[in-house]
């Protein structure tokens, strides 16, 4: 199943080009996936999730991507066709993707 994320008519609602591609792209899309949201219910919530698991992982995030940047999101509906994950399994999930990666260093 592809991957199908963002927003619809972005520049109509604010958001800038680059705003657009990001949020609408692949990258972000993967982080998501490990995030598991695929849509902003609690805009505090999705940016905390959001940077938590963004610096597991080394990936970066804009300095626009703030609290009323992901509020701007949630109003302009934005969504990704994937899963909701619970805070535990994010959080195992999350442990366990380290370990590995830090296992396969030593090896």
């Amino acid at each position: 199943m592809p991957l199908i994320l963002g927003v619809i008519n972005g520049l109509d609602k604010g958001f800038t080009e680059v705003q657009v591609l990001f949020i609408n792209g692949f990258h972000f899309g993967l982080l998501m996936m490990m995030c598991g949201m695929g849509e902003v219910k609690d805009p505090i919530q999705f940016l905390h999730r959001t940077e938590v698991t963004a610096k597991a992982f080394d990936a970066d995030l804009p300095d626009w991507f703030d609290l009323p940047f992901v509020q701007q999101m949630k109003e302009a509906d934005w969504t990704a066709n994937i899963g909701w994950k619970t805070t535990r399994r994010w959080k195992a999930d999350v442990k366990n993707l380290l370990f590995e990666e830090i296992e396969r260093s030593v090896l």
